[in-house]
């Protein structure tokens, strides 16, 4: 019998671009595959510290996913993959490792209505 090891889990930040043989936008509520975890995609802003959640992944922007998964090193190679219901999993985007970050702040728009 395997036992497993408790795993220390840190708020990790990968820099992530969608791959080019993507045809079609990832939603920020699509699962992907990244240790088996959701992600948070958010603005690469290096001008101030509060970053924008964005819903879509858009070709040629790089993009800052946030989980929290063990830790690791950077600069880590990634690889996301788009998890389909009984078929194979595709490539939905790659990256590198950036940060291991927890104090980043994403803001989500939200509209109020009444």
């Amino acid at each position: 019998m395997v036992q497993e090891l408790p795993a220390l889990l840190v708020a990790r930040r990968q820099l992530v671009a969608r791959h080019v043989q993507r045809l079609w936008a990832e939603h920020a509520d699509d699962s992907l595959l990244l240790c088996i975890l959701m992600l948070l995609f958010s603005s690469d802003n290096i001008n101030c510290n509060k970053h924008k959640m964005e819903r879509f992944l858009h070709h040629g922007r790089f993009y800052v996913a946030s989980v929290y998964a063990p830790i690791s090193f950077p600069s880590l190679p990634l690889i996301v993959l788009k998890n389909r219901d009984g078929e194979q999993s595709a490539i939905a985007a790659v990256g590198s490792l950036k940060s291991m970050d927890p104090n980043r702040i994403i803001l989500k728009k939200i509209v109020l209505t009444m």
